[in-house]
């Protein structure tokens, strides 16, 4: 399944979750306070709103501590955007570890995933690849494209109706809209995602897969199996109890990259979007995203 499409397949089951909570659904458009405030009691955290050059932002617009388990956002953003924000957080608690501090660049929430100037920007930078996922994740929790798609053909509600019933910007609806419209009957008709086959390697693939010490150097040529022990290798790690983030899966190219990350994906949903996977061009870049300030003692 297109990594886009799975996204928008577990923002639909996160949104039909907290609709359930619902004493009376009507099936129409729920508003995004009303669904935060759902999920809040859900998950345990508390949304809070500060002044925007409180420290607590870093800097940002809004930030996810989950250490302390709250969502901070900025008290000078519009309400309407302010959901749309928060919604993005909850997007990082529900997809990816650790806490996160989003800028205004990070926080666009009529970011098109598809497009192809995106595309190569996330397979060079991780960070903004998260980004796009939780922007993706957010507006498909509170605007789902099949639901849309029932509410602007069956209902005839127009954007400006949806978008003042769910308090959220119009543009957002109408990003959002376009897809409901165009692709969503696509990702109806996708069936559940496979589970990975089971993982048949030989004698050589498993001793590479299951080492106990390294470095390894492995010779394989091509068609070889280089990618099935590759995921053998990650499956394996997994397995035995190591932390996905402790894990960095490199490849040459993003095809391969996003097939490995993919087959994770498949036995491993949980801990997928938690490895570190991508080019070595793409981890190169963010080391020096990373630690071109610092000294270079500690660069090194």
């Amino acid at each position: 399944m297109d990594p886009a499409f799975s996204l928008r397949a577990r923002a639909r089951r996160r949104h039909d979750e907290l609709r359930a909570a619902l004493p009376d659904d009507s099936d129409g458009p729920i508003h995004a306070a009303q669904l935060l405030e759902i999920a809040d009691g859900l998950t345990g955290l508390f949304r809070e709103t500060v002044a925007a050059d409180n420290p607590l932002l870093d800097g940002g617009l809004a930030v996810l501590d989950r250490q302390n388990g709250v969502i901070w956002t900025g008290g000078d953003t519009p309400a309407r955007l302010a959901v749309c924000h928060q919604a993005h957080e909850y997007a990082h608690f529900w997809l990816h570890s650790g806490s996160f501090i989003c800028s205004p660049a990070q926080l666009d929430p009529t970011a098109d995933p598809t497009a192809e100037a995106s595309a190569r920007v996330a397979d060079y930078s991780p960070r903004e690849r998260l980004e796009r996922e939780a922007n993706l994740f957010a507006r498909e929790l509170l605007l789902p494209s099949d639901r849309l798609r029932r509410w602007a053909l069956t209902d005839g509600m127009d954007a400006a109706t949806v978008a003042a019933r769910v308090g959220v910007p119009l543009a957002v609806v109408q990003q959002q809209l376009v897809h409901a419209l165009l692709v969503g009957d696509l990702l109806d008709d996708l069936p559940p995602p496979e589970a990975e086959p089971t993982l048949t390697l030989d004698p050589s693939q498993q001793r590479a897969a299951q080492a106990v010490s390294g470095p390894v150097f492995i010779e394989a040529g091509p068609g070889t199996g280089k990618t099935r022990a590759f995921v053998g290798r990650l499956r394996h790690l997994l397995g035995t109890g190591v932390e996905p983030e402790r894990i960095l899966s490199l490849t040459f190219s993003r095809r391969a990259a996003e097939e490995i990350r993919d087959r994770v994906g498949r036995f491993a949903p949980d801990a997928a979007p938690r490895l570190w996977m991508g080019t070595f061009h793409a981890f190169g870049l963010e080391l020096l995203r990373k630690c071109a300030g610092l000294p270079t003692e500690v660069a090194v």
